[in-house]
């Protein structure tokens, strides 16, 4: 694909969303260039909401892991010590270290689907840009045409 460049949804960390933006961002000043680009965008456009959606899917998996690892949690620890208030058992499964790791794997990953989002707007931005390129192109045409 032309100026795309591949990522994985999984790891889609700052470095890699910053070398992305540089890479697609690029708008050509010429006007074939920029009919190129234009006829490529769509494509560059499914690649990267397809990595979006991955990661928004990644992002849903780990909250619900989150969810079950607390119900589990808090199952086991009434288990263990027979009644239990909602409020003791909220600070019990928030003083695992495996509620603390989940939690950071979520953030992490709202981090991931966010660049995703943000390099789809920057190419719905380009498609835009170079959609007025090639009208202005066009309207210098007509005006060298009439004179």
């Amino acid at each position: 694909m032309h100026d795309t460049v591949e990522i994985d949804a999984g790891t889609l960390n700052h470095a890699t969303y910053l070398h992305v933006i540089g890479v697609t961002s690029k708008v050509a000043r010429e006007p074939n260039m920029a009919a190129d680009q234009l006829s490529n965008i769509s494509s560059q456009y499914g690649y990267y909401y397809g990595i979006m959606v991955r990661a928004k899917r990644l992002l849903d998996d780990a909250v619900e892991a989150l969810e079950g690892f607390k119900a589990e949690s808090r199952t086991q620890k009434r288990q263990e010590s027979g009644k239990l208030t909602a409020v003791a058992a909220e600070d019990y499964v928030r003083s695992l270290q495996g509620t603390s790791d989940l939690i950071n794997e979520i953030n992490r990953l709202k981090e991931g689907h966010g660049y995703a989002k943000g390099i789809c707007n920057s190419l719905e931005m380009k498609k835009d840009m170079l959609v007025q390129l090639s009208a202005n192109t066009r309207q210098e045409s007509k005006l060298y045409q009439q004179q």
